[in-house]
């Protein structure tokens, strides 16, 4: 019968030991030296080739070839300037692919359109940032009214008055027109009929 000791895994050892030191490079040679300094000198020419003035020059040059092919047969008087039309062919052939930077001249420059900031590229295209927009007031929906005449309170109160009109407080107590009508007319009756009608007599 086996013990717990015997069926309990031993702990692991640990064993610090130093750390190796890392192995030196051997010096490079003569040869490993030229061998690195070609290898940097085609990856620049490599770089460089792939720059738009130069990738442009070397497009200029396949189309003129092509261009030549074409008018070989014909009178130099007839022929078109070569280098010209090559040079407007390739030319509207980057423009249509939104290659040509509107900011080269003549000829294209050493970096890539793509290659500048987005937001510059979007400003230019799209022209300056309008104007933001004033936010709305309290989250709602719909846009203060634009005030023109006043405050709007003060449009409220001259709704309220009608020109001409003045309040109750400054009026006089009501008339009662039927009565007062009645009355003039019995006065005015009195005042017509007064010189026409004899004196009472005495006695």
């Amino acid at each position: 019968m086996e013990t717990d000791s015997e069926t309990e895994p031993a702990p692991p050892q640990f064993y610090f030991c130093p750390k190796p030191e890392p192995k030196l490079k051997p010096p490079c040679s003569d040869d490993e030296k030229r061998q690195i300094a070609e290898r940097q000198v085609v990856r620049k020419c490599k770089h460089k080739a792939s720059r738009p003035y130069h990738q442009f020059v070397y497009q200029i040059s396949i189309e003129r070839e092509r261009i030549q092919e074409e008018h070989e047969h014909e009178e130099c008087a007839s022929a078109p300037d070569i280098s010209t039309k090559s040079y407007e062919n390739f030319k509207n052939t980057w423009t249509r692919r939104g290659i040509w930077d509107k900011r080269w001249d003549v000829l294209p420059g050493m970096s890539w359109k793509h290659e500048r900031p987005f937001e510059e590229i979007v400003r230019e295209e799209m022209g300056n940032d309008p104007t933001p927009a004033t936010p709305l007031m309290d989250g709602s929906d719909e846009a203060p009214s634009i005030r023109i005449f006043g405050s709007h309170s003060l449009a409220q109160s001259n709704e309220r008055q009608v020109p001409g009109a003045s309040s109750s407080s400054q009026q006089g107590p009501p008339v009662d027109i039927a009565s007062a009508g009645s009355e003039t007319g019995t006065v005015g009756k009195r005042s017509l009929s007064a010189p026409n009608s004899p004196p009472p007599s005495s006695g």
